[in-house]
């Protein structure tokens, strides 16, 4: 299994959890460290946990279909882009699942390990994309949902997006297709917070289940949260719980410090 040290990288979000991709219209230009390489169309590319990676698109059409893992549901986006800008992703729907970063981790784990073992590879993804499937027929959230369908997007974009520095409110609306002012009001009506709030409570929460882990490092809890900053992100923890996230993690037990960086996989690109 190829591993690598990989510290944070500009304009490359920080992903704490797998993303699946499947390209289907153009090429996206990936970046992680100094490996490189295009993913094409009818290609997929399996992005293991905690890397670091920069996309490009390339071509005058683009289109892909992204799977974002988390802790307890996974986040199925629509990607688009212009040529020679950062795709971005349109929420189509997040989906429950208890076994979700499981799910992911051990498509991850068995791709990268079997690398190049052709037969091997196909048979763990069909296996992946058939519980997948399982688990979107199944889904009924969208009947029980409290929310409208704009504001549930909206919640989706945040919880896929959140490592994103630059996810705002204005940006959340562009994406959504809507006006930024109407989602605002209909958000705060809606959810009993604004927008901006929720979004700062939904990046704490993530903090505290990532330090409550001994995989990541502050540092990299805090990119994962949207936070390129640690010092920031300190300072933002500490004026919400009344503690550094170092203090925090301290108290739950944990002897991970500041200086450790994860060992990493590298992305595998099946075609």
């Amino acid at each position: 299994m190829q591993q690598k040290r990989l510290s944070m990288v500009t304009d490359a979000p920080y992903h704490p959890f797998s993303e699946i991709f499947f390209q289907q219209v153009g090429y996206n230009c990936f970046t992680c460290g100094d490996d490189r390489f295009n993913l094409g169309p009818g290609e997929l590319c399996i992005m293991p946990a905690a890397t670091p990676h920069q996309e490009v698109v390339r071509g005058n059409h683009f289109s892909a279909f992204v799977i974002v893992h988390h802790t307890e549901r996974f986040v199925a986006l629509k990607m688009e882009g212009s040529d020679g800008a950062r795709p971005w992703g349109y929420p189509l729907k997040s989906y429950t699942c208890g076994n979700s970063e499981l799910l992911a981790e051990l498509l991850t784990q068995g791709a990268c390990a079997h690398r190049g073992n052709r037969d091997l590879e196909q048979h763990l993804l069909c296996s992946y994309l058939g519980l997948v499937l399982d688990i979107i027929e199944q889904d009924t959230s969208e009947s029980d949902s409290e929310y409208s369908p704009l504001v549930t997007q909206c919640m989706d974009l945040f919880f896929a997006e959140m490592r994103s520095e630059n996810l705002t409110l204005q940006e959340a609306a562009k994406r959504l297709r809507c006006n930024a002012d109407s989602l605002s009001a209909r958000f705060s009506a809606e959810v009993g917070q604004t927008a901006i709030q929720y979004l700062t409570n939904l990046r704490m929460a993530q903090a505290r289940r990532l330090l409550s882990q001994d995989r990541l490092a502050i540092s990299e809890v805090a990119w994962a949260c949207g936070y390129k900053d640690p010092n920031y992100f300190s300072r933002r923890f500490k004026a919400q719980h009344g503690c550094t996230p170092k203090a925090f993690r301290k108290s739950l037990g944990s002897t991970v410090g500041h200086s450790r960086r994860t060992e990493i996989q590298l992305p595998n690109r099946i075609s």
